[in-house]
């Protein structure tokens, strides 16, 4: 009767044990899926860091519409200052 008591409680300690080895597997999985996923949310964190002080940056700036406008005015005044410098130098020549 011992005998038979202890290769019974000798069984039940082997599955109890080999129960709580997947359990371990499991949870050692889990933990390897949610490294992942922190080291993504990580990145993605920084990612939205970064735009947001990229954005700050951005609005720093003048709008796009007004800088356009800013060229075209200072490319005419160029062509103007181009144009009386050509005509300088034709009155010169004409002078000599």
């Amino acid at each position: 009767m011992v005998v038979d008591t202890s290769i019974r409680e000798c069984h039940a300690h082997k599955e109890l044990q080999a129960e709580i080895n997947a359990d371990i597997e499991r949870t050692a999985a889990e933990i390897a899926v949610l490294k992942d996923r922190v080291a993504h949310e990580r990145v993605l964190r920084a990612n939205k860091e970064e735009y947001a002080i990229l954005a700050k940056q951005a609005e720093k700036l003048p709008p796009r519409s007004k800088t356009d406008k800013d060229k075209v005015t200072i490319a005419a005044r160029l062509r103007a200052c181009g144009d009386s410098a050509a005509l300088n130098q034709t009155f010169e020549t004409t002078l000599i």
